[in-house]
């Protein structure tokens, strides 16, 4: 048959791993568990304390066989689901260190914020020395520096009597 039963064909490029028919079944699993493999890799410590501390998985139960690749990419997949508490998701996504809630509150103080200092600049009637607020910072959005503001310089008469020159003779 060489290489071919049934429905199923050997796929040259993952040499063990069959493929079936089109839908790529075992293809789609495999991509799991070589991303569970990544995340194991590269982040094993978060992954340990927030498998003991949400789900009371020890990760080592995947070196004793007690814990499957499929499961700790299920266990990856709730984790990902807790922004705000999960220390893994965190460490991938520095902006996830923050929850939902968070994020909304954060926004509710900028725009209270604003709020206030438009209606003081709106009903103020001394001088301008009010600064403008500053957001809160968000994590993942690093320091972000003011750009300068232009100088204003007036024009002296001469410059403004040749620009209506110019603009009259077009």
């Amino acid at each position: 048959m060489g290489g071919v039963q049934g429905n199923r064909r050997h796929d040259p490029r993952l040499p063990g791993v069959r493929r079936e028919g089109l839908r790529g079944g075992r293809v789609r699993q495999l991509g799991k568990l070589i991303g569970a493999i990544h995340a194991i890799r590269d982040f094993s410590d978060e992954l340990e304390a927030d498998f003991l501390e949400f789900f009371g998985v020890d990760l080592l139960d995947v070196w004793r066989g007690r814990l499957s690749l499929r499961r700790v990419h299920v266990l990856i997949q709730s984790l990902i689901k807790k922004p705000g508490r999960s220390t893994f998701l965190a460490q991938v996504d520095e902006s996830a260190s923050w929850s939902v809630m968070d994020h909304l509150l954060a926004r509710v103080s900028d725009a209270t914020e604003i709020s206030n200092y438009l209606f003081i600049k709106a009903n103020s009637e001394g001088p301008d020395e009010l600064q403008v607020p500053e957001p809160v910072q968000r994590p993942g959005q690093g320091t972000q520096e003011k750009p300068k503001e232009p100088e204003h310089a007036f024009a002296d008469g001469a410059e403004l009597s040749s620009f209506f020159t110019r603009m009259s003779n077009l």
